[in-house]
């Protein structure tokens, strides 16, 4: 990690109705987003969006102890000559949100360029780091559309790697951290169509158990897209302290105020 932007404070919020217990500081790792296009194999498009950026606009809530960073214009992923358009970032659909939980919400809308063979695209959030959870649990969800573009020829979704073009790591920054879960299998539209698609894990809004200590997270959507198309996406990943972490602390919490 480059640097970091310092002052998210982040709290975790436990299933002990009567405790909530917050955390120190937390990290955001400079590069707040960052996206890479690529053609044939060959990588040519890439663009990064810092706090400090005017194409963006990042803001702090103190109520809800969360940063919110929305993209304001349209954005050309152009190749490194500047000359060939590989795709756009769209504005006000592509925006991101972290947390108190620890939370990573990455949120997308990208249109592809001409290129026959498809276009791939990465889209990486930054990585939020936060002091370490020791018995953790985690819940993803993501929910992409997918609209035919001016081909009329209908739309092709389809992950780059592994089952999903969504992907939730901890301890570590994507795709190099440790896999939480990926979501949404290959999506196809017919001409003039639209199509839409969610999943989430465990599910039924359960948390899963994270075997690990947990300090950082983030999330990427990869995916290979047909010509001229448009996908657009949220997703949200949580990690939080399991209810016996939180419990045990409880009783330490008391027999700490009853020993002063």
């Amino acid at each position: 990690m480059t640097g970091t932007i310092k002052g998210l404070a982040v709290a975790a919020l436990g299933a002990v109705a009567f405790m909530v217990v917050p955390m120190a500081s937390a990290g955001i790792s400079t590069n707040l987003l960052e996206i890479e296009a690529c053609v044939g194999g060959s990588c040519w498009g890439y663009c990064m969006f810092t706090a400090d950026d005017p194409r963006g606009s990042l803001e702090y809530d103190p109520q809800t102890q969360t940063w919110d960073w929305t993209l304001l214009v349209d954005v050309p992923i152009l190749s490194a000559d500047q000359q060939t358009l590989m795709g756009t970032l769209q504005s006000q659909t592509t925006n991101l949100q972290f947390g108190q939980d620890p939370s990573v919400n990455l949120n997308f809308a990208v249109e592809a360029g001409p290129y026959p063979g498809g276009t791939s695209f990465t889209i990486k959030s930054a990585l939020l780091s936060f002091p370490t959870i020791s018995n953790a649990s985690g819940r993803a969800s993501a929910a992409f559309t997918l609209t035919d573009g001016i081909d009329e020829d209908g739309a092709t979704l389809t992950p780059s790697t592994g089952p999903g073009s969504y992907l939730a790591q901890y301890n570590g920054f994507v795709p190099n951290g440790t896999s939480f879960t990926q979501l949404i299998p290959q999506m196809v539209a017919d001409p003039l169509g639209t199509t839409s698609l969610s999943q989430e894990f465990p599910g039924g809004g359960l948390f899963s158990s994270i075997s690990s200590p947990v300090s950082d997270m983030s999330s990427e959507v990869s995916f290979l897209l047909t010509p001229n198309d448009l996908p657009s996406g949220t997703s949200v990943f949580a990690i939080v302290p399991e209810p016996t972490g939180l419990l045990l602390l409880a009783v330490g919490l008391g027999l700490a105020r009853r020993r002063g």
